[in-house]
């Protein structure tokens, strides 16, 4: 998340792109669930990625935001 945190934020806004597939990968998330998770990204994008973000409070607020989602609670318990 450090190195492609730049990309990882312009993905989140856009809701696709290949550091996402990546980072979705690295959590677990399955391949079906992918498509999903990048628009809850998109959709929260705001929550996810604050003014002054910084690669761990990126990933702190997409862990949040997975975990108040039914779908994506489970996903964060395992990792």
């Amino acid at each position: 998340a450090v190195l492609n945190f730049e990309d990882l934020s312009q993905e989140m806004a856009q809701g696709s792109g290949e550091h996402l597939v990546a980072l979705a990968e690295l959590m677990g998330v399955p391949v079906a669930l992918q498509p999903q998770l990048f628009t809850l990204m998109q959709d929260h994008f705001g929550r996810i990625v604050l003014q002054k973000a910084t690669p761990v409070s990126m990933l702190n607020g997409l862990y949040e935001t997975m975990a108040g989602d039914p779908v994506f609670a489970p996903v964060v318990r395992k990792t």
